[in-house]
């Protein structure tokens, strides 16, 4: 600052000393006339320039504010369709054990009466030796039919329990993944039931996982509603194919629809948050999204969605069968480069909802 002065307060002399010739001091003073206007220009701009600044900090800020609260939005949407599913898994469930345990009460009901009946004329010293035999036999009948129902209500009731429970607890625990994906399937019979749908499981019975059962049935669960959403119109007939086996470390699990397939225009879109093409039967386009964080995120898996218009749909998910192994892995890795971020989106781009 002291240089600069310095060196106006000399071209002042310049101007200002007669020894110097007319055009010399002519050009000075032009130079000191422009240097003026130049340093006010910059003082203006600077001032401009620290005042946008603090605009676009301002604005970078509120960016941020609606950023984050918009994805506790999404957050907040994201756990209520999952709620919304479970709310789904108790409603058919109550109304599926209804049958079952009203036949076993009325089947009660009658071998009660025949009871009654027996031991009173047996009291009265009026039965016979053929009423005793059609009770033995109308007895063995109600019991099998109490049986047969409550076995059916067990079943139906300790698979909603293990399910439910996995999925509100998330508890990584070692499962026989044939016998739980049955589960997950049996628990959703009420809604297959208002359907022509088929489910059939392929899957050998020795494969094991340390792993989120809980994960794996959100997953199964939001494939077998989104396929019958979208792969199949109102009242139509199809077979969706659960197809489990090994790979070396990992289990694959190919879930097929013999639906109506995505067009070719949608592939690239189905993963992304409230994107949907049947928003009128009560699409809310989180469906897929949903499985696709909880593979990646949770069960450390991938996905992959291949189809073809008019024949259907195979989503193709792998997952490691230790998923104790994979997250031990990923420690290591964090430790030794930095944690890497967390993908909540699939490979073809980040999520749509990330700045």
């Amino acid at each position: 600052m002291a240089d600069k002065d310095e060196l106006i307060h000399k071209a002042e002399e310049i101007t200002k000393d007669d020894t110097n010739t007319p055009e010399v001091r002519e050009v000075v003073a032009g130079l000191l006339k422009n240097y003026d206007k130049t340093a006010h220009r910059l003082d203006r701009i600077t001032k401009i320039s620290d005042r946008q600044q603090r605009e676009v900090l301002e604005v970078n800020e509120k960016l941020n504010q609606a950023y984050e609260e918009l994805k506790q939005s999404q957050d907040r949407l994201v756990q209520a369709e999952k709620m919304a599913s479970l709310g789904q898994l108790v409603a058919g469930v109550a109304h599926e054990i209804n049958t079952p345990v009203g036949i076993a009460v009325s089947a009660a009901s009658q071998l009660q009466y025949l009871t009654k009946t027996i031991a009173t004329n047996i009291a009265n010293k009026t039965a016979k030796k053929d009423d005793l035999f059609q009770y033995m036999h109308n007895a063995e009948e109600s019991s099998d039919l109490i049986l047969a129902n409550l076995q059916r209500t067990s079943d139906l009731v300790r698979s909603f329990k293990m399910v439910s429970a996995d999925q509100t607890s998330h508890e990584r625990r070692i499962f026989k993944v044939k016998e739980y994906v049955e589960s997950v399937i049996m628990s959703l019979r009420p809604k297959l039931k208002l359907t022509s749908i088929k489910v059939e499981i392929k899957c050998p019975p020795d494969i094991e996982m340390d792993s989120y059962p809980g994960a794996l049935a959100q997953v199964l669960t939001n494939f077998v509603i989104n396929a019958l959403m979208h792969a199949y119109d109102d009242g139509a007939a199809g077979t969706i194919l659960i197809d489990i086996y090994k790979d070396d470390t990992f289990v694959v699990i190919n879930f097929t629809d013999d639906g109506k397939g995505i067009a070719p225009e949608n592939m690239g879109k189905i993963y992304d948050p409230f994107f949907t093409t049947n928003r009128a039967r009560g699409g809310t386009g989180l469906g897929l999204h949903i499985i696709y964080n909880t593979v990646s995120q949770t069960l450390k898996g991938t996905i992959e969605c291949q189809s073809t218009v008019g024949k259907g749909t195979t989503f193709i998910v792998r997952i490691p069968c230790d998923t104790k192994e994979e997250e031990k892995e990923k420690n290591e890795e964090d430790k030794e480069g930095g944690a890497a971020p967390s993908l909540t989106s699939p490979a073809r781009g980040p999520d749509p909802l990330t700045p």
